[in-house]
């Protein structure tokens, strides 16, 4: 009959357990949940034996843990010895090799104490815990809102004399497995009896450039040593002083927000609740927007807008137009619209009031292209257009014949001054540049045919039209 290993082995442990060299034995194992742990092997006989074969089993089961799906990826060892990771709270139980035995607990760490509710001065013991006892006594870290505050040899940690500042969240973790902490247990420390208060003369509402006084007292008659007083910026609160008077003076609209005074004595802070200072200014210097912007056309519609920071917010705004030495109210309101006309090129400024005072803006001037048509008058063959922005000429030589007695034509008969060729156009010459209100007296007079200037004399205003027409 042929023997294989395994018989070899039953055979050689039997002998030996008869000699007395294999010993049952239990032993037990505390472990934290998420770690890992070993499961010790007797006696080395068994890895020398059999050093290949992993004949664990969990319990009373029959399935061998290398082949039990509950323990698949986390076996790292299984021979004499078995190493598992990433434990889990069912993974507490007996475990069994042949003739030996380990007892496996999966615990978690939990804190306590005996009040989560102090008051200052009191002291406060945490003790950190699990519910098996784990080896080689750990060093224990403790946490507080999960920032490491300080580390003990033993699962206890004493606060004595707490303060405000003990006030948090407290969790535990044993050296080696930081990431493992416990549950949160909260510890709220509650203020002794020193009401804080502040006062503010002659108001918390003071006039830009006056001053104010806040004053810090407490209820109790106990002897503060020391006020300080901080001021809000975002979330934080700077310190801005100290003693139990704070004394605003010049005051200007930075020095609004919210003010806190803080007591200090032996061991103990104590802050007072927020008081809100607010500064009134008068309007600021104005400014004046215009829609649309650049050049404006007269006849379209332009919008002004006055705007100005002051606190309380401004209450009214006026608007005036610079005439001469003197200004012209144009109206109310943050805007005011109007149809640009050829006198309302400003200048304009706004005027911006609350109940501390009033402000003017600086003047502004409107820029527009002036395109009003004054006259269309005829000078000699030339019909001339006269605009607010210029004038604008365009001469037409008109044939003209006079027939002599046998109907030839005389040169004598023709103009002196002729002022150019046939089905000709030129420009018109000025006598110098004049105002874009100045009327056609200062246009160069130019020679003309006599009949059209006595028509022209004749009617002022008729038949233009067809005369442009001709054109």
């Amino acid at each position: 009959m042929l023997w294989d290993a395994e018989m070899v082995f039953k055979v050689v442990t039997i002998f030996l357990y008869l000699q007395g060299l294999v010993c049952s034995f239990v032993t037990h194992i505390c472990a934290l949940q998420g770690t890992s742990v070993t499961l010790p092997c007797a006696n080395d006989i068994y890895t020398f034996l059999m050093p290949n074969v992993c004949s664990w089993y969990k319990s009373k089961e029959n399935v061998p843990i290398i082949e039990n799906p509950h323990y698949i990826g986390r076996v790292m060892k299984c021979d004499c010895s078995l190493m598992m990771n990433n434990l889990r709270e069912n993974d507490s139980g007996s475990y069994r090799f042949l003739k030996q035995e380990v007892a496996l607990s999966v615990t978690d760490l939990q804190l306590k104490t005996m009040d989560s509710t102090v008051t200052e001065g009191q002291n406060v013991t945490l003790t950190c815990f699990s519910t098996c006892t784990l080896r080689n006594s750990p060093i224990y870290f403790w946490y507080r809102d999960r920032q490491l505050a300080t580390y003990t040899t033993g699962n206890k940690l004493h606060l004595s004399q707490v303060t405000s500042q003990d006030t948090g969240n407290y969790s535990c973790a044993v050296k080696g497995h930081e990431n493992r902490l416990s549950s949160d247990v909260p510890i709220v420390v509650k203020y002794n009896p020193l009401d804080l208060s502040v006062s503010v003369s002659p108001s918390a509402e003071i006039v830009e450039g006056r001053s104010t006084i806040l004053t810090c007292s407490s209820d109790v008659s106990t002897a503060v040593y020391n006020y300080t007083w901080y001021k809000k910026n975002g979330v934080e609160y700077l310190l801005i002083g100290s003693g139990y008077k704070y004394i605003i003076t010049n005051a200007r609209p930075e020095h609004s927000g919210l003010y806190r005074c803080v007591a200090e004595r032996t061991l103990i802070h104590r802050s007072s609740m927020d008081v809100l200072i607010t500064v009134k200014y008068s309007p600021r210097i104005p400014e004046i927007s215009i829609s649309p912007s650049g050049e404006i056309v007269e006849g379209s519609s332009v919008t002004l807008t006055c705007s100005s920071d002051a606190y309380p917010a401004v209450s009214s705004y006026m608007w005036y137009q610079k005439n001469g030495d003197g200004t012209v109210f144009r109206g109310t309101g943050k805007s005011i619209n109007f149809t640009l006309a050829s006198g309302d090129h400003g200048p304009y400024y706004c005027e911006a009031q609350n109940e501390i005072g009033a402000q003017n803006s600086d003047v502004v001037l409107l820029a527009g292209e002036k395109k009003s048509l004054l006259a269309v008058v005829v000078v000699g063959s030339v019909l001339a257009v006269l605009t607010v922005g210029g004038v604008i000429a365009l001469t037409h030589h008109v044939k003209r014949k006079k027939s002599d007695p046998v109907g030839n034509t005389s040169p004598k008969s023709q103009d002196t001054h002729p002022i150019s060729h046939d089905d000709t156009y030129t420009a018109l010459n000025l006598k110098a540049k004049s105002s874009e209100y100045e009327t056609l007296n200062n246009v160069r007079k130019l020679p003309c045919n006599p009949a059209l200037q006595a028509a022209a004399e004749a009617s002022h205003y008729e038949n233009i039209q067809e005369r442009i027409s001709y054109l």
